[in-house]
């Protein structure tokens, strides 16, 4: 079974979620831009593509079983990385509006990276911490959700995402 027929399949039973061909194009071309950036920086230590596959496209798009496969409104994903969950979710459901919140620079500009290079719409890359980013009025109580993937204990992470 071809990769995009593979994740098409798993993205289903995983997440009840029917993926087109554009958008399983763009999780390969996603894939292939985590494997080349992260020979120059490290984004991840997952680097096998069927593994990538499994630990962050689909983990990812296991957000959506609590969001509904539509959601809509706007979502904040708090540690981006390299996008996780915040771009996956962003290539499943084109019409949330997402803000990427990224304290590492070559994260962010990876982030980016993939934005441009999918011409992803409704998209923006804060290169800063979620602590002042949750200050700040246009942020500040502005979203419909929140994601985070290995960013803090719980305790902290509330903290963080409440604002």
């Amino acid at each position: 079974m071809s990769g995009c027929n593979q994740l098409k399949q798993q993205a289903r039973e995983w997440a009840g979620m029917e993926l087109s061909s554009a958008q399983c194009e763009a999780f390969e071309w996603y894939r292939q831009a985590l494997i080349e950036w992260n020979e120059k920086i490290n984004l991840t230590a997952i680097t096998d593509p069927e593994e990538i596959e499994i630990k962050h496209f689909l983990d990812s798009l296991t957000c959506l079983l609590v969001m509904g496969n539509s959601p809509v409104g706007r979502l904040v994903d708090i540690g981006s990385g390299a996008g996780f969950p915040g771009l996956a979710v962003k290539i499943a459901c084109p019409s949330l509006q997402v803000t990427l919140i990224e304290s590492v620079g070559k994260k962010a500009n990876f982030c980016r990276h993939v934005v441009q290079g999918l011409k992803l719409e409704g998209v923006e890359v804060l290169n800063a911490r979620v602590e002042t980013v949750g200050q700040d009025d246009p942020h500040r109580g502005g979203y419909d959700w929140a994601t985070a993937r290995a960013v803090a204990a719980m305790p902290v992470l509330v903290e963080y995402v409440l604002p």
